[in-house]
């Protein structure tokens, strides 16, 4: 699927807006996790491709568990979201779903018994930041694949797929001591080789076990955990 507009290129002022409202969301006290479910519920009912691979991603990072995004969808029949997670999720299907029930007074009592009148605008809010963004994706056709080009990702590396799941999850660790062993110096003084050579080799590692991620960072290839 071919992207049909670059908004945050042709019109930097539209995207800088609707990152702004983002921004004061991400700071509002809400629960990290929970704006992460909310996006991706939001995603999933407006069918946005690309914020659900970025969100799914994100709440994973966060130490969301695959199954409580999977059944997201199912929510209501799932026993493994808390009331407070309910309560969120049901107001932000009804802000997304606008026109079907213009926000029932039930999603309304519902959240108000477990968030405070700021934190229902905060809510509020993330409704429609990412109802925003769903928009924006879905409208000029912005593809999970797009993010990823655009990001550097998959553009050069025939290894950079997907580093998710166990086997992403080992190679992750793997790195991850090698780099701590090399932070505390143990690894420099044994081996007698600078950072970005105990780097490298812990990058080779999880190239070898599986296919991996990079991402450009200031023109360095750099791993993303």
């Amino acid at each position: 699927m071919q992207q049909r507009i670059d908004v945050s290129k042709i019109s930097p002022a539209v995207y800088q807006a609707v990152a702004a409202l983002q921004s004061y969301v991400d700071k509002s006290g809400l629960d990290p996790t929970l704006r992460e479910l909310i996006k991706i519920r939001a995603s999933q009912i407006n069918g946005c491709a690309f914020c659900l691979a970025m969100h799914t991603r994100d709440a994973r990072k966060l130490g969301e568990t695959e199954e409580r995004t999977h059944l997201l969808n199912a929510w209501r029949e799932a026993p493994i979201y808390s009331e407070r997670e309910r309560a969120a999720l049901g107001w932000i299907e009804a802000i997304t779903l606008v026109a079907q029930g213009h926000v029932p007074d039930e999603a309304f009592e519902a959240v108000r018994l477990q968030f405070s009148e700021k934190e229902i605008v905060d809510l509020t809010a993330a409704a429609v930041a990412i109802n925003s963004w769903n928009r924006i994706a879905i409208a000029f056709r912005v593809s999970p694949a797009s993010r990823e080009q655009k990001s550097g990702r998959l553009e050069h590396d025939p290894a950079a797929r997907a580093f998710s799941g166990a086997e992403g999850l080992a190679a992750r660790r793997v790195c991850k001591k090698i780099i701590n062993v090399d932070r505390e110096g143990a690894w420099n003084n044994r081996h007698k080789m600078p950072h970005l050579q105990a780097f490298s080799l812990c990058l080779n590692l999880a190239l070898r076990a599986m296919r991996y991620v990079t991402t450009e960072t200031n023109g360095t290839n750099m791993v993303v955990f």
